[in-house]
Parts: structure tokens; sequence; C-alpha cells
């Protein structure tokens, strides 16, 4: 009777575990596809702030549900890209996340582009100014050791003002595709 009690025991764990690895499964999936919906609606919302955009709304933090699937397609390519650099040293990992860094904000801007398309936009973007936007990371590290003594409450303003700095960045390393046409005058 005690080694049929023990079998019954064991399967259950086992069940209970094999339960608990699905869930854990399910909400990181959730999590996953939540937090890319909010970065990329945050990031076009701060995008239309730095361009000054009068038609920015709150309804912007889910811009970005129609291109889901494209936008969690870069998010792991961008990990993947950065992790593989990070296997020769850290150092390569460091670049190749400077490198990669404004895909995000090229797909947000241009939703129609591709993942490899965003990825190499941004690798010809960063070219010479890696350490310009290391340099305007690290202007923020006080602020950010605010929010920490502030047990996040200084983030509320910090988060915002970084996000839109970013984006003004991106706004001035941009190649202009804006061609402007000489107007004729009619006499």
């Amino acid at each position: 009777m005690g080694g049929h009690d023990r079998k019954c025991r064991r399967i259950w764990a086992v069940g209970q575990y094999g339960a608990f690895a699905i869930s854990s499964v399910i909400f990181l999936i959730i999590n996953i596809v939540i937090s890319t919906i909010i970065q990329f609606g945050y990031q076009s919302y701060c995008l239309k702030v730095a361009n000054r955009d009068n038609t920015m709304s709150y309804g912007d933090l889910f811009s970005s549900v129609r291109y889901l699937l494209k936008a969690l397609g870069l998010i792991l390519m961008v990990s993947l890209l950065t992790f593989l650099w990070a296997l020769l040293l850290i150092v390569p990992g460091i670049i190749a996340a400077y490198r990669y860094s404004q895909a995000i904000i090229i797909m947000v801007e241009d939703p129609n582009k591709g993942i490899m398309q965003c990825i190499r936009e941004s690798k010809e973007m960063m070219v010479g100014h890696k350490w310009e936007f290391f340099v305007l990371e690290l202007s923020f590290i006080l602020w950010q050791l605010l929010g920490l003594v502030t047990c996040g409450l200084a983030f509320i303003y910090v988060y915002p003002y970084m996000k839109v700095t970013f984006a003004n960045y991106y706004n001035a390393i941009k190649p202009n595709t804006v061609v402007y046409e000489e107007a004729t005058v009619i006499e």
C-alpha cells in the first residue's frame, strides 16, 4: 500500500510542476506581448511629442497593435543579434546594442518597413554616433539615481524626459528624406 501511495504523490507532484511550468510560459508570453505593445506605443507618443505633432493622443499607446507581430519579430531579432555579439565578448555586445538602438523608433515612424530593413537602417544611422549616444545616456545617470532614491517616484518625470530626449536625438541623426521642390512663381 505504501508503494502505491508514494507513486500517486509523485504523479501528483509532476502534474503540479507541469501545470506551474505551462502557466508560467503563458504568463511570460502575455507579458512580452503587452510590454511590446506599450513600448512601441509609448515610443510613438514620444516621437509625436518630439515632432510637436498635434495628432498625439493617449490612443497612440496602443497604436502598435496593428503591426504587433512585426514588432515582436523586431524585438526578437535585435535581442538575438545583440546576444550573439555578446557571446564574443561583453564589449561587442554593448556596441551591437548601440548599433541597433534606433531600430524600434524606425519601425514606429514607418510601420511598413521590414524587420531587417529597420535593423539595417539603425546600423547605418548609428555609424559615428555610438559614443555620442552613450554619452547622452550617461548624462541621465544622476536622474536615474534620483529615481532610485525616491523609490521610483522621480521616474514619473525622468522617464518621459529621457524618452523624448532620445526621440529628439533620433530626429537629429536620421537622414533627411524630405526633398524640397523649388516653387515656381508665375508672374
